[in-house]
């Protein structure tokens, strides 16, 4: 039975998916190597879990608050050339922190036929790729550079992101593949096998309500990051969902907002605005964040799960807004729900309207939400939910192709003389 070993610095649902469903093929033995992670849900998913925490915490804010210092040591130097020898010291920690990480990385590397790595960050794929003989898949949840551009990125999140495409013995990307020719139009050079995976729907996860739906009570819920109204917009206004949620409740229409755990613990006194608005208005309903698939389960109740993001204010590139594509889309397939989605979401829209599970709505128009909903056949597209995620959108009918990907790779890499 062969080994794939996951590593990913925060895992996230779409790891725990592809390795359950991976697993249960019975043809391979799952590892995971991450951190920050609640190991009773993953244990599920994976034979041997390695917990970085030990290891990694340090490396992570030494390495991210280290550039930092360094960009302030910097000019500070020029005034001051002593301070140079903080410069010195700061770089040779950030070349030691790894260490712990890649003596891992090379006792993985006597079991391991494959490594599936998760971006972002990409300093983990990237030091895995530097430090294994074995094929390496890159799976990016997102692409740093085509967030802001590859010119707006740190020197060493750019080189990290470029070892990480040139390098990876294959890519695994829930986008289309011409999002890669962004970097090969730059010069990258990108030549190994891709594969299209989306995040698909766990039947572990399903939940359905027959909901009937009164025009007069509509309820529609979204779950998943929420940036305070404080955050400068430029960066973080794509998740920001007050002014949205404002319009859409003014119409008589309760919104149910579920933002995540560790965003409302550690920065409550951040989205007090929210707090207010749900105090003050009872179309607006603001809930303590849920992990999954406790998460599918409640939201199971409402009748629109939603998924509308304004990149009107900020710096992000064109593709980005363009590809953005959460694990919403399936999240709310596994609980039953219909999707209401923004037209500039224009992958996040085709994938709605492909299977027809819900419809679009141009941002500029959501007054006109209102009367939309009084249009559509609700009961039509909640039974195209259950279809759809039962059937194409089901990962364990699709998990095939990420199996045969993994054959490829390993096969292709494989030296004459090496038995599993």
């Amino acid at each position: 039975m062969k080994t794939i070993v996951f590593i990913k610095f925060t895992p996230r649902i779409r790891t725990y998916k592809q390795a359950l469903a991976v697993k249960k093929t019975g043809k391979y033995k799952t590892i995971l190597v991450g951190i920050n992670f609640n190991k009773k849900i993953f244990s599920n998913a994976f034979d041997t879990i390695i917990d970085l925490n030990p290891y990694l915490t340090p490396i992570f804010w030494y390495k991210y608050l280290s550039a930092k210092i360094l960009k302030k040591l910097d000019s500070l130097c020029k005034k001051y050339p002593r301070l140079k020898f903080l410069e010195a010291i700061i770089e040779k920690g950030e070349k030691l922190c790894p260490n712990k990480f890649i003596k891992i990385i090379k006792k993985m590397n006597q079991k391991a036929c494959l490594f599936h790595t998760i971006a972002e960050p990409n300093f983990l794929p990237a030091l895995v790729m530097k430090n294994t003989t074995k094929p390496v898949i890159y799976d990016a949840y997102d692409f740093s550079g085509i967030r802001y551009g590859i010119d707006k990125l740190r020197p060493t999140e750019r080189e990290e992101e470029k070892v990480c495409l040139e390098n990876a013995n294959g890519i695994s990307m829930k986008f289309p593949q011409w999002v890669l020719d962004y970097y090969r139009n730059l010069g990258y050079k990108i030549n190994c096998p891709v594969l299209n995976f989306i995040d698909y729907c766990l039947p572990d996860f399903f939940f359905y309500k027959n909901n009937k739906l009164k025009k007069e009570n509509v309820h529609i819920v979204y779950a998943g990051g929420v940036n305070p109204s404080s955050a400068p917009s430029e960066y973080y206004g794509n998740n920001q969902y007050f002014d949205i949620i404002k319009k859409i409740i003014k119409q008589r229409i309760y919104f149910h907002l579920y933002i995540p755990p560790w965003q409302l613990k550690r920065h409550k006194s951040q989205y007090l605005d929210y707090y207010n608005l749900s105090e003050q208005n009872e179309y607006f309903i603001l809930h303590s964040g849920m992990s999954q698939p406790g998460l599918q389960k409640e939201i199971s109740q409402y009748h629109f799960g939603c998924h509308i993001n304004d990149f009107s204010k900020t710096k992000h590139t064109k593709l980005f807004e363009k590809t953005s594509f959460g694990n919403k889309f399936s999240t709310y397939l596994e609980a039953g729900l219909p999707i209401i989605v923004a037209d500039n979401l224009k992958l996040n829209a085709e994938w709605v309207e492909k299977y027809k599970v819900g419809f679009k709505i141009n941002l500029q128009n959501l007054k006109e939400l209102s009367p939309k909903l009084k249009e559509i056949n609700y009961n039509k597209l909640k039974e195209n939910v259950r279809i759809v995620r039962e059937g194409p959108l089901n990962i364990y009918n699709n998990i095939d192709k990420l199996a045969n990907f993994y054959e490829k790779i390993i096969s292709k890499n494989q030296s004459p003389n090496q038995t599993e």
